[in-house]
C-alpha cells in the first residue's frame, strides 16, 4: 500500500454563522461528494491570422461541490435547505487519514484539524434536491457553488 487515503471515515463541517457565537455543524449522513477541484478557464485569443484555435488558460474555477445525502429529521439537514439563499459560508472536508475535527478560527474561519489531510473553500448552497423512490431512503442532492481557492492542508503538513 503506499498511502492511499479511503473514503470511509470522511466527513464535512460548515461554519454556522447563522448563529451566536459561530460553530462548527457537522453534515451527517454524507453518502458522496462530488468531482470538484480546480479547472482553468479558456481565453480565446484566436485571431483572423490563426490557422486554428489559439487560446490562454484563464483563471482556475472549483465549481460545485455535490454532497449524496440519506434524508434525516437533523439539526445539519435543517440547516441545509433553510441556507438555499446565496449567503457563503466556510465548508471544510475531513478525510479518514485522521479522526480529529476542526475548530473555529479567529475572524470566522475554520481551523484545519491536525493529523488530517483536509480541503476548505467558501462556497454557497445552490440547491438541495430530494429523491424519493420505491423501496429506498429518501436522498438528497446538495450543491454547493465554491467561491475562491480551496485550500488543501495536508495530514503530513500538520502531524
Amino acid at each position: 500500500m503506499s498511502g492511499e487515503i479511503k473514503t470511509q471515515g470522511s466527513q464535512i463541517w460548515v461554519l454556522d454563522t447563522t448563529q451566536s457565537p459561530p460553530a462548527l455543524l457537522k453534515i451527517g449522513n454524507v453518502s458522496q461528494y462530488g468531482d470538484f477541484g480546480p479547472q482553468g478557464n479558456d481565453i480565446d485569443v484566436t485571431n483572423l491570422e490563426s490557422v486554428a484555435m489559439e487560446k490562454l488558460s484563464g483563471l482556475p474555477d472549483n465549481g460545485d461541490v455535490t454532497l449524496n445525502i440519506n434524508l434525516a429529521d437533523i439539526v445539519s439537514h435543517r440547516w441545509v435547505y433553510d441556507n438555499v439563499n446565496g449567503d457563503r459560508f466556510r465548508f471544510l472536508i475531513g478525510y479518514s487519514d485522521g479522526t480529529n475535527a476542526p475548530t473555529v478560527g479567529a475572524l470566522d474561519t475554520i481551523t484545519p484539524p491536525t493529523g488530517r489531510t483536509s480541503d476548505g473553500f467558501l462556497a454557497s448552497v445552490k440547491s438541495a434536491r430530494k429523491s424519493v423512490n420505491t423501496n429506498d431512503a429518501i436522498r438528497a442532492t446538495v450543491a454547493l457553488v465554491v467561491s475562491g481557492a480551496i485550500t488543501t492542508t495536508w495530514k503530513s503538513e500538520n502531524p
